[in-house]
């Protein structure tokens, strides 16, 4: 059991391994400026001094705290709108053209608007980030809720499961694996949004605002330090969060 650990580690370990050597070799032979390409080594080192005086952790919540709110918010919105979009024709003939028309449109794009309405602060970046999370939710929700075998809602409406009961326990847990993705892929969007927004919304001092003012300093070993760690947010939270999920949940749902 320790060896097949230990496989796991190496194997996990390994590509990042790769890509540290092919970063020293390209720091060593000086394709780049050593000022605007700091070596690897040295990135790693303001990594852990920034992570010990607590500076890096304090950006890092802030930035996952944004998103959290955002994305929670949108995605509760995509969740009901695509299950009563897949339930209802009539509201979903109404509400497909108007999100087909917005869907393309990055969630950055309405920043500089949304900052004129909700101000340059909180409100303004957890709207954003909802608005970039909830089309992916809606949509594969929407699929999710079209590609439920007939037969399920039938046997549940021979049950006598009343509307609000079909819909929990049919249409919602038929779905299940297509807003599952939805989910994966809103929080996605959402995270990248939540960066780019705080580079934008100079008062909301999160990893965006940090790689931000790094760049307005010259600082490049802190801003590489900043695009490290939101990919490692971004790896722990599919590792920890919906890695786990999907093995149980979908384990369980496939059993049943």
């Amino acid at each position: 059991m320790k060896n097949n650990l230990f496989k796991k580690i190496i194997k996990t370990l390994y590509p990042f391994a790769v890509l540290v050597i092919i970063w020293e070799i390209i720091f060593q032979c000086e394709v780049f400026p050593q000022y605007w390409f700091p070596g690897p080594f040295h990135v790693i080192n303001i990594f852990f001094k920034m992570l010990f005086d607590g500076s890096l952790i304090k950006y890092s919540a802030i930035s996952l705290l944004n998103t959290t709110l955002g994305f929670a918010a949108g995605a509760i919105f995509g969740i009901a709108l695509g299950l009563y979009a897949g339930i209802n024709k009539t509201f979903k003939d109404f509400v497909s053209p108007l999100i087909s028309l917005v869907y393309p449109i990055p969630g950055i794009a309405w920043l500089p608007l949304v900052l004129l309405w909700f101000g340059f602060g909180y409100k303004a970046i957890i709207f954003t980030v909802g608005l970039s999370g909830f089309f992916s939710v809606f949509y594969n929700t929407l699929i999710g809720v079209e590609n439920i075998n007939i037969k399920y809602i039938r046997a549940g409406q021979s049950l006598g499961l009343r509307k609000f009961k079909l819909i929990k326990e049919v249409y919602f847990w038929g779905a299940f694996p297509f807003i599952f993705t939805g989910l994966k892929l809103g929080y996605g969007r959402s995270w990248r949004t939540v960066i780019a927004g705080e580079m934008l919304s100079f008062n909301i001092h999160g990893l965006g605002w940090f790689i931000w003012r790094s760049n307005e300093f010259f600082n490049f070993d802190q801003l590489l330090v900043g695009v490290i760690s939101i990919g490692i947010i971004g790896l722990l939270v599919d590792k920890l969060v919906f890695k786990k999920i999907e093995e149980k949940k979908l384990k369980l749902w496939s059993e049943n």
